[in-house]
């Protein structure tokens, strides 16, 4: 209620004191609007890790597809904040979203050719901000799904102008029938500063400007990278960001993994310095260098903000999030309970002690600082160990639920 409340007032500044959690909101309707953005600032304080204390999870928004009625008055904003200006937001991280526009994205046309289709800057789908103008969004991130159908989709923001990004990231399939600016992180950016930024989802266009991180970019980026495969119907695709004859990108230490549909020449000046392309790739960043990703990693050796000693270089000034779905120690409880609907409840406490021993070799530490939580043992302190050690007192049906050491819960 508190974090709905704030459509009541669009200029005042907001803290999270609790994780929130929206699932029993089916269709949440967002703060702010192209005619009414929201002024103000929401934030939340970080761990000593870069993550946030609290979330915003569960987030359900789905827009049906409206006539066009008038001017910036035509409600197809989808996202928790359908449009910014002038805001901060911090340390919101938007955890397993489920996005949803079926406003019909298309090319604006001409009035001279009588082909003019008003409102298609007008819409907009993304986790967090719709549209944000001269807006500040620094450790913000997003997680979960997006089926959309409308221009400018982004996994965090959907468009971005004269704002600056930082130290987010989003790992959501940006997945799109829009016709264009469509992006991991961000759907369209321009004259925008971005800096620290990742995102790994595969994206899908319907026609143009389709970008791993960004689907439109101009303007500054430092250190960003992007994993995922992007794909368009039929240009201007690429596996970090695409541009336009008229505009500038400045690009430094930055790098991208996957692969793009279409070949695509960058038609808009971009200056690049320690950028890379993975090798093998067709990935469209034509002022990139290719290189295999051991030489990616020499390259980003020693530089601040990133941490070569994984798979692919990352940065270390952005907290990510870990779900239980994600460990193996999950997957095995998911087994598990598989095991325990069909044969009871002992084949669950011998799978999940075999895989404990399997997955981190001793069974007093669970991978990524999660632990079992049953009626019986309401101590999060406790270890699986004195679970299973205590079992004889667990009644037969049991609800099995995991408890980070932040107080965030995963079911």
């Amino acid at each position: 209620e508190q974090l709905d409340g704030i459509r009541n007032n669009l200029s005042a500044h907001y803290k999270l004191g609790n994780t929130i959690d929206l699932s029993s909101i089916k269709n949440f309707k967002p703060i702010g609007t192209l005619k009414k953005p929201f002024t103000g600032s929401l934030t939340c304080d970080l761990n000593t890790d870069n993550t946030p204390k609290y979330a915003i999870k569960n987030l359900k928004i789905k827009v049906e597809a409206t006539p066009y009625v008038a001017e910036k008055a035509n409600k197809w904003e989808c996202a928790l904040f359908g449009a910014a200006n002038g805001a901060t937001f911090s340390g919101i991280y938007m955890l397993d979203v489920d996005v949803t526009n079926n406003v019909q994205g298309d090319n604006k046309g001409a009035l001279i050719y009588n082909t003019y289709k008003p409102g298609m800057d007008e819409m907009n789908s993304a986790a967090l901000v719709g549209h944000a103008y001269s807006s500040v969004i620094m450790h913000c991130a997003a997680t979960g799904k997006m089926d959309t159908k409308a221009n400018w989709a982004g996994g965090l923001v959907g468009y971005s102008e004269g704002s600056t990004i930082s130290d987010c990231y989003s790992t959501i399939n940006v997945d799109s029938l829009g016709k264009w600016q469509i992006g991991g992180l961000v759907g369209g950016a321009r004259d925008t500063i971005i800096e620290r930024c990742f995102a790994t989802g595969n994206i899908r266009g319907g026609q143009t400007n389709v970008g791993g991180l960004v689907g439109f970019f101009s303007g500054s980026m430092t250190d960003c990278y992007a994993t995922g495969n992007t794909e368009a119907g039929k240009e201007a695709t690429s596996s970090l960001f695409s541009t336009q004859v008229g505009y500038n990108a400045q690009v430094e230490n930055s790098y991208c993994l996957g692969n793009s549909s279409l070949k695509y020449e960058q038609g808009a000046e971009v200056t690049s310095k320690n950028c890379y392309a993975k090798k093998g790739t067709t990935h469209n960043m034509t002022d990139f260098k290719e290189a295999s990703i051991t030489d990616i990693k020499a390259a980003f050796k020693g530089l601040a903000n990133w941490d070569v000693s994984g798979e692919y270089p990352t940065l270390t000034t952005i907290g990510v999030v870990k779900k239980s779905s994600d460990s193996l120690f999950m997957a095995s409880i998911k087994a598990a309970m598989k095991l325990y609907n069909e044969h009871g409840v002992a084949e669950v406490y011998g799978i999940c002690e075999k895989e404990i021993y399997k997955s981190v070799g001793k069974a007093d530490t669970l991978p990524l600082h999660y632990y079992l939580y049953h009626p019986y043992f309401t101590d999060c302190s406790k270890s699986p160990l004195a679970f299973f050690q205590n079992r004889s007192k667990i009644q037969d049906r049991c609800r099995f639920r995991f408890w980070r050491e932040d107080g965030m819960c995963d079911p």
